[in-house]
């Protein structure tokens, strides 16, 4: 059954970090590659990102890269996915304010680019 990709904020709560006033993922998901991972801001505009909050124990590695399967192939699994474009999903979680939305970009752009244009408009 295809999901809406709106149900996809069931799967963030888990790894949201304490104390963030506002969370930004940046999901890339293709047919068998993801690439996953966001910032979590703080009071007095700290950015944390994911993997940096993991280093300084405040999240699980292990529990961020299940969900992080768990969001890919959510993406997949929706009504939204096109698995012959790069699927670029942004989940943002402020407060009680969620916000998803989905661009699909040509494979032939590279990564890096639509990181930088991704990090340019959300952060």
């Amino acid at each position: 059954m295809m999901r809406a990709l709106e149900d996809i904020f069931e799967l963030t709560d888990s790894i949201l970090p304490n104390g963030a006033i506002r969370v930004i993922f940046f999901c890339e998901v293709e047919d068998r590659a993801y690439e996953i991972f966001y910032y979590a801001i703080f009071p007095n505009d700290i950015r944390k990102q994911c993997y940096e909050l993991v280093e300084q124990g405040e999240i699980d590695e292990t529990d961020l890269d299940e969900n992080f399967d768990k969001i890919a192939t959510f993406i997949r699994n929706s009504s939204s996915f096109n698995p012959d474009k790069r699927n670029v999903v942004t989940i943002e979680v402020e407060g009680s304010n969620e916000r998803v939305e989905i661009e699909h970009v040509s494979k032939d752009v590279g990564l890096y680019g639509i990181k930088k244009n991704w990090k340019m408009k959300n952060l």
